[in-house]
């Protein structure tokens, strides 16, 4: 192509790409504002708010996320003040931004058209869940695996230190997976110096992954220097071993590791009715993620063998296909995620880096896996389409929904229904002075799933203990619950919120599969202390009785038989 003709072509390109991102734009906007999640969004705002009033994470309440998630959001707040929009805005655009890189980074490897409707693909596919603030994570990783690309694509040695810098940015947003991917992309860089024909002598090639191996980590290690020296000067010792260890290669696996894979039903059972089809295929739609994640991964590991082998009789180099085996790695390492809960967001990681393998892979060339792949993907779509419609009729013809009026949820709609936790939030503030300490409590706290961390925010109270968010493992223990129990009786709240939504309990499905209850000390400590005084929806709040009752002791007999207040 003549270079006059090229200036043309190139901005034919961008002008779609431009046109078709701001369509995006518009798709992921539809709805973007509806109802909140009480638990993801409140592990993020609500801490944020303590970093704001001078908490330091880790030390001050336990953290799921990196250090950095709170301070982007709290810089947001103070800017344009605490709210759930500007987080959601926030969302929106983390989310753009996701799409762009994912693009570029497709881009690097294959053409343009397969780029764009990757990125389409995956921007559209994310629409199963809500513009929440997730932590950015995803970006810097494929940032730091685009800039690894050229020594895959043609041997020759990429921006290490910039790519190690991105990913030590990736884990200060998200501990475990920015670490994973470090760690597996460190491998990578070794594996293909060490095995791959460059026509080096042997020692040459140590010499080589040493030198790149140490580029590598000179940049994780100087982006984290001066944020893990800060911690270690901060926060105690005990208190970064439970938040970065105990919590999440002790107790998660424990608690978390629930069984992923809905494979087809046997025979027998369905002919002896002991299985209920509706329900089967609800759980198997729920998972279409899972299996294209399996399906991109062993396609890349069969494939990419294969020209690995083929290239290396040859002595030639392998082109892209170290690249698919790289993304390959990283779409495993993402399946970790999953393990913390085997829902859609948590898939994103995994999702994420399949699709960029099907992107830049070869299976092309047969009609009956490009015919596989293509069923996944419309089966995977078919949910979210679905869903941003319902949402677009209801917006427009139904006028199903209302705007909240409390400060902290202004510009965001909750169904008509939904309308009287504006009621609560004003009877918390009438029961309570700004920053006072408040509780909020579940049903339950022997099992437990989730529980209400937005409404420390919305209510703008503070937490009656630093241990607010609940975690199986951590607060179903009699040791978690004697510590919250001091912080209450120190904090002596008068009011008391108890959250009665049944996602705040595990399913019966998680039930079956293994989940001992735990102690029930704090429940009867609530029973003992605390009356209910008014109830709204899913809340009910308490006030604390002007005789405490006596306890009866480690069990109390009304709560073996589930009744609390």
């Amino acid at each position: 192509m003549a270079e006059g003709e090229r200036l043309p072509h190139q901005a034919r390109t961008w002008r779609a790409t431009a046109i078709v991102f701001a369509l995006l734009f518009l798709w992921r906007g539809i709805g973007f504002n509806i109802g909140f999640y009480v638990y993801d969004e409140g592990l993020i705002l609500y801490p944020a708010e303590l970093v704001l009033e001078g908490g330091v994470p880790y030390r001050d309440f336990l953290s799921l996320y990196g250090p950095a998630q709170y301070y982007v959001v709290a810089g947001l707040f103070v800017l344009f003040g605490p709210s759930l929009l500007v987080a959601r805005i926030y969302g929106l655009a983390t989310t753009l931004v996701l799409g762009l890189v994912f693009y570029r980074m497709i881009r690097e490897v294959g053409s343009h058209s397969i780029s764009l409707l990757s990125a389409s693909f995956l921007l559209v596919w994310m629409g199963r869940f809500a513009e929440m603030p997730g932590p950015p994570t995803l970006v810097f990783v494929l940032l730091g695996a685009t800039t690894l690309f050229p020594l895959f694509l043609e041997g020759r040695r990429p921006r290490l230190f910039a790519a190690g810098c991105l990913f030590a940015v990736a884990a200060l947003f998200r501990h475990a997976l920015g670490v994973a991917v470090f760690g597996s992309s460190l491998v990578a860089v070794a594996c293909f110096r060490l095995f791959v024909f460059s026509g080096a002598e042997r020692g040459e090639r140590r010499q080589q992954v040493l030198e790149e191996c140490e580029e590598l980590v000179a940049g994780f290690l100087c982006v984290l220097a001066i944020p893990v020296i800060g911690l270690l000067l901060t926060v105690p010792l005990d208190d970064l071993w439970h938040n970065l260890v105990e919590v999440p290669f002790v107790i998660y696996p424990q608690v978390r590791n629930l069984p992923l894979m809905v494979w087809p039903p046997l025979l027998t059972e369905a002919l002896e009715g002991r299985i209920d089809p509706l329900r089967y295929l609800r759980r198997v739609r729920s998972v279409w993620e899972l299996y294209f994640v399996v399906t991109a991964g062993l396609l890349a590991l069969g494939h990419g063998l294969f020209v690995c082998h083929q290239s290396s009789t040859e002595r030639r180099r392998p082109g892209p296909t170290w690249v698919v085996l790289y993304l390959a790695l990283l779409e495993l390492v993402s399946l970790s995620q999953v393990t913390v809960r085997p829902d859609h967001w948590h898939f994103l990681p995994a999702v994420t880096m399949g699709l960029a393998v099907l992107s830049v892979s070869s299976y092309r060339r047969w009609r009956s896996v490009q015919m596989l792949v293509a069923s996944l993907m419309i089966l995977m779509l078919i949910f979210p389409i679905w869903k941003k419609i319902q949402i677009t009729e209801q917006l427009v013809f139904l006028d199903s929904f209302a705007y909240l009026k409390s400060p902290r949820m202004r510009g965001i709609q909750v169904p008509q229904h939904r309308l009287n936790l504006d009621d609560c939030v004003r009877a918390v503030q009438q029961r309570s002075a700004p920053h006072e300490p408040i509780f909020m409590a579940n049903l339950r706290h022997d099992v437990l799933s989730t529980n209400d961390i937005l409404f420390y925010f919305i209510t703008d109270r503070d937490a009656a203990t630093r241990h607010f968010y609940f975690h199986p493992g951590v607060t179903t223990t009699k040791k978690g619950q004697e510590a919250i129990i001091r912080d209450l009786e120190a904090t002596k709240p008068a009011c008391v919120v108890l959250y009665l939504s049944k996602s705040a309990q595990p399913s019966e499905v998680e039930m079956k599969q293994g989940i001992v209850p735990g102690s029930r000390l704090l429940d009867q400590y609530l029973v003992s202390r605390y009356e209910p005084e008014v109830e709204f929806d899913f809340r009910v709040i308490l006030r604390r009785k002007k005789t405490e009752a006596p306890s009866k002791g480690p069990v109390d007999e009304d709560l073996q038989d589930g009744n609390v207040p």
